[in-house]
This record gives structure tokens, sequence and C-alpha cells, in this order.
């Protein structure tokens, strides 16, 4: 009994700290891994819209997530391959997006069926496999999209695409081993829990002559002891080999092991901070402005045909199909908008192109996109460049952003004063975009500040002799 005591003692202790280091490290670590991935993916959902493609879900807003989920993975008809593989895609963005933003990485919050499900979503393209004659049906018509870009003539495409695959058949490998580990962990979590509620429950005996009478009298007990939670066969199988078998001193050996958090060992020499990589934090951190900038781009050029669509008289719609007809060139629009100085808070006007502003736009979205996911050749180019080079683009990337927020906010209050009050219900409005946006760049000065603070940190160390040169 004193030996049982010790053993069982030992174990929860072991349980705990493990859970622990999850809870604060472990899982933390997975969630980083998965945040890579969703990006990645959002990425080349995009590039896909951007070819033509894939068809992009229409009712994605209108849809209520409230757990991961695997979308459908069933077989489909190739003439349906653009529609159903952007509703597939988008679904699989969706349910990657739920579980980085809104699950809580903890414990309790990732029992063993949900790691399966996380599991079942890591494996929803195969990666490994990404061949036009997969037997999986997205993983073909993946496969068949990509066969398409790679047959083409837009180089820097292919290697963007070739850099996703490769980075996304990496971090799903990583992942899959990371919740192999945490699965087996949740297991040993069941277990220690059947015992616990073993110990308390007056019908157990735990004394038997073998594993297999040991295994009969637990499942005697179990709905006594456990209510409706479920029997998982495997693992009573392990508890009573592990409390009756004649190798039961070999099992709760190799079972303790297993338990012990790994901590790396810490260097005795002071750990060189890598600033360059600190840069491309606040870069990765400047990329995710192309998401915001290309659904404000949809929704401009809506509101821009709604107004279009009022002020055009009968002439005016004659001499666009003549234009369409004869290719000639669309003339200008120029919309003046009211700019508040954010100084004088006084008001002046400024004549904008809106052509040239959504040519403007669209091309600051892609560049933004090529480097917002790790070892793309947009990222590359920037991260090749010196530190001081890459600091003066995060400035001015910045400096214009803030520029480019004031005429968006602007354009807004224009089409709502420009269009007829009955259609003015009809304009989209991008004000979650443009709040989306400020945060960005809260968060980007905020790395920046950290970079140049730690560099100006250093180098009065270096002065002060505290440090070497």
């Amino acid at each position: 009994m004193p030996e049982d005591f010790n053993f069982n003692k030992t174990l929860y202790n072991k349980i705990d700290t493990k859970a622990q280091w999850y809870n604060t490290i472990g899982l933390n670590e997975i969630l980083t891994e998965y945040r890579n991935y969703h990006a990645l993916i959002k990425n080349m959902f995009n590039m896909l819209v951007k070819k033509g493609l894939i068809i992009e879900d229409p009712y994605k807003k209108d849809r209520n997530v409230s757990d991961i989920f695997v979308p459908d993975d069933s077989d489909f008809l190739d003439n349906d391959k653009a529609s159903i593989m952007g509703k597939r895609l988008s679904d699989y963005e969706t349910s990657l997006d739920y579980l980085c933003n809104y699950c809580k990485f903890s414990i309790n919050n990732f029992p063993m069926e949900r790691i399966k499900t996380l599991s079942r979503l890591n494996n929803y393209i195969k990666w490994n496999s990404l061949q036009p004659v997969s037997t999986h049906p997205n993983t073909r018509a993946l496969a068949e999209l990509f066969a398409v870009i790679r047959n083409g003539s837009d180089q820097m495409s292919i290697k963007v695409l070739n850099d996703f695959t490769a980075v996304a058949k990496k971090t799903i490998a990583l992942i899959n081993i990371q919740l192999k580990e945490l699965l087996a962990f949740q297991k040993q979590v069941y277990k220690a829990s059947v015992r616990k509620a073993l110990e308390k429950n007056p019908n157990y005996s735990n004394k038997a002559p073998n594993e297999t009478v040991g295994f009969s009298q637990i499942k005697k007990a179990f709905p006594s002891a456990m209510g409706k939670k479920p029997f998982y066969k495997e693992l009573i199988i392990e508890i009573a080999e592990e409390e009756f078998s004649a190798t039961k001193e070999i099992k709760r050996r190799t079972l303790l092991d297993s338990l012990s958090v790994k901590v790396k060992q810490t260097e005795k020499k002071t750990k060189q901070v890598n600033t360059k990589e600190l840069l491309m934090n606040t870069v990765r951190a400047l990329g995710s402005l192309s998401n915001q900038l290309e659904e404000i781009l949809k929704k401009m050029n809506e509101n821009q045909m709604l107004l279009e669509n009022e002020t055009k008289g009968f002439w005016d719609k004659l001499s666009s199909l003549w234009r369409k007809a004869f290719h000639i060139e669309k003339p200008k629009v120029e919309y003046r908008i009211s700019i508040e100085d954010p100084l004088t808070h006084l008001k002046k006007h400024k004549l904008i192109n809106f052509s040239s502003l959504v040519i403007a736009l669209t091309k600051r979205a892609n560049t933004y996109s090529s480097f917002s996911v790790r070892n793309t050749p947009g990222f590359m180019k920037i991260e090749s460049q010196s530190e001081e080079d890459i600091l003066n683009f995060i400035t001015k990337q910045i400096a214009e952003c803030t520029d480019i927020i004031v005429i968006l906010e602007a354009l807004t209050d224009f089409f709502k004063v420009s269009v007829r009050p009955l259609t003015r219900e009809k304009l989209k409005n991008w004000s979650i975009e443009i709040t989306s946006m400020k945060n960005t760049l809260v968060k980007t000065k905020q790395r920046k500040a950290e970079y140049t603070s730690y560099i100006e940190e250093q180098a009065q160390m270096k002065r002060l002799g505290i440090i070497d040169e």
C-alpha cells in the first residue's frame, strides 16, 4: 500500500507540473505555429482568388462560428471546382481563425476528443502528397489549382507558391508532433482522474492477482466512480497493467519518465538578441495590413459604382458604351474630399484621383501580402537589407499608412453626403477595417520603439564599457 501511495503521489505531482508547463509554455508554442500556418493559408487563399482560380464564398461573414470544425471533404464534380474549393478553403481559414483568435489554449480546453479534431483539421490538406493523382478530393483539387499557376508565366507567383507549400508542410509536421505529445499527456490526465475516482470508491478493490482480473474490477467500479465519463478500454488496460501486472514496476518507471518536463539548459554566456529579427517581426506586423486594404478596396469600388450609377444620365451611359466598344480610356474620376488638419482642426479640401488611388492601394496591399509570411521572396528581399534601411522602410510605411487612413476616413464621409438618401443605406462602411489598420500601426510602432530602445541601450552600455564593442 505505501508503495502504491508513493507512486500515485509522484504521478499526480508530475502531471500537475507538466500541466502547468503546457499552460504557460507548451500550448503557447503550439498556438504560435498555428498562427504562422493561419497566415500562410490566408495568403494562399487570397492568391487563388486574385488569380481567378477559386470563387470567394459570398456568405463567409454571415457564418457564426462557435467551435473548431473540419470543413466538408467529400468528392465533387470538376466543373464545380472553383466555387466548391472557394467555399471549403474559406471554411478552413475560418476554422483556423477561430482556433488562433478565440480559443483559449489551456489543458482543460483541449481534451482528447478536441485534439483529435485538430489532427483532422491539420490533415484536411495532405501537404506531403499534394499531387493531382491524390485520392483525397481537396488535396487533388488544390494540386490542380497550383498546377495552373506553375504552368503559367508569373515567376513570382510560382516562387511564392513553392515557398507556401514548403513552409506549410514543415509547419504542419511540427504541429502534428506537438499534438501527438499533447494527446499522450491527456491520456495520462484521464488515467489519473480514473485512479483518483477509484481511490474514493467503496465498491473498488485495489487487489488483484493479475492485470486481467484487475481490468474486470476497474470496469465493474467505473460507472459508479466516473459517472457518464467515457470508458476508454485501451487506457483502462494500461491502468490495470501498471497496477497489477508482473512488470508493473517497469511500466510505472516508464510512465513517470514520460511525464518529465524537459527544460532547455540556459547558456552561461549572455544571450545575444537578434536585432534584425526584432525588425523583421515589425515588418511582418505591417504585412497584416494587406487584408484590411483588400477589404476596403472592394467596398470603395462598390460605393463608387453606386455613386456613378446615380449621376449617370442617358448620354453618359451611351458614352461609356462607346468607349468600351472602341477601347477608349475612361475619363479621370476625381473627388473633392474634406480633410481635417490634426493640429489646427481646420478643414481643407483635397482633390483625389479615385482610379489612381485604387491602383496605389492595390499595389500596396500586394506588397504587404508579399512579406507577411516568413521565407517568402518579399520577406527575404527586405531581410537581405541593412537594419538601417529596414528601419527607414518601416518608418516610411507607418507615415504613409497614417496619411492613407486620413484619406479613407474622408472618403467615407464624401460618399455619405454625395449619394441620395435612399441610396445611403446601400453604402459599404469600412470603419471596422480602419480601426484594425490603426491597431496594426500601433502594434508596429510599439515593436519599432522596442528595437530603437534596445539599440540605444546597447550603445550606451558600450560607451560606459559595460559590454564589449
